[in-house]
């Protein structure tokens, strides 16, 4: 698995980005930040943390490379995508290169989005 954090002078909330080749399940000190494929051969999943209340995990997911970029909710948690919670431990998913999506965290159990671009699938 090939994790690469690089920084760029940029203002804003987040400005360390880390490039995922390989699956990887994700920590509390990998939030804030911008989790991308860059690099990806392949499908990755990443993995989130447990959703915890008052957590206030935030982070970006951008899609670089036109392999699927998975994100997989901890356990039997859930996702609000697309206009509604998703079933309990059910991917998003997206292919299209530009693709992007911001998730946080403020209750236990839950994962919302704030924001995103293109089409991201539900694990069916």
């Amino acid at each position: 698995m090939l994790r690469r954090k690089h920084s760029e002078p940029k203002k804003g909330f987040f400005k360390t980005y880390e490039d995922h080749t390989a699956n990887d399940t994700l920590l509390a000190a990998d939030f804030p930040m911008r989790h991308t494929n860059s690099g990806a051969s392949g499908t990755i999943t990443l993995t989130l943390p447990a959703a915890v209340a008052n957590a206030e995990y935030y982070a970006d997911f951008h899609v670089l490379e036109a392999q699927a970029l998975r994100i997989d909710p901890n356990g039997s948690e859930q996702i609000h995508v697309n206009g509604s919670l998703q079933a309990a431990g059910k991917y998003i998913s997206c292919s299209e290169i530009g693709g992007f999506i911001r998730l946080y965290c403020r209750e236990s159990g839950v994962w919302r989005t704030r924001d995103k671009r293109h089409a991201w699938a539900v694990e069916g």
